[in-house]
């Protein structure tokens, strides 16, 4: 493309997107809107220092806060395992214990995302 050279196939495939997405960034050089005009808001120039894009510079390793949510989870997969799979997110927010500061609701989260459902409800 414009700053790098590399073929735009070449890019999208790099970036993991469709071929056809980075075209569409590139409506026009970089530089070319000036004071008081308008960017497009497809352009790379336009959409280079936004937040949107921050997904796709970011470092491949997991951030600090999904390495802890990453143990979290292991967690409440062990403690789900060991009561017989029988423990709802109350019950496991209240053994995670010391260190871990997590609102139910996250531990609930969480075992959805990990498709943990207890194997019996409370009263049958």
């Amino acid at each position: 493309m414009t700053e790098t050279g590399k073929p735009v196939a070449q890019i999208a495939n790099d970036l993991g997107i469709n071929e056809t997405t980075p075209a569409s960034w590139v409506a026009r050089p970089a530089g070319l809107a000036g004071p008081g005009q308008q960017r497009e808001c497809g352009t790379l120039a336009a959409a280079a220092g936004e937040p949107e894009l921050k997904w796709l510079r970011r470092p491949l390793e997991p951030t600090e806060r999904e390495a802890r949510r990453a143990v979290l989870a292991e967690r409440i997969r062990s403690f789900f395992d060991r009561s017989g799979r029988t423990y709802g997110s109350p019950r496991i927010t209240l053994d995670l214990g010391e260190g871990w500061q997590v609102p139910q609701n996250t531990v609930a989260e969480i075992m959805a995302e990990l498709t943990t459902t207890p194997l019996k409800t409370v009263g049958t």
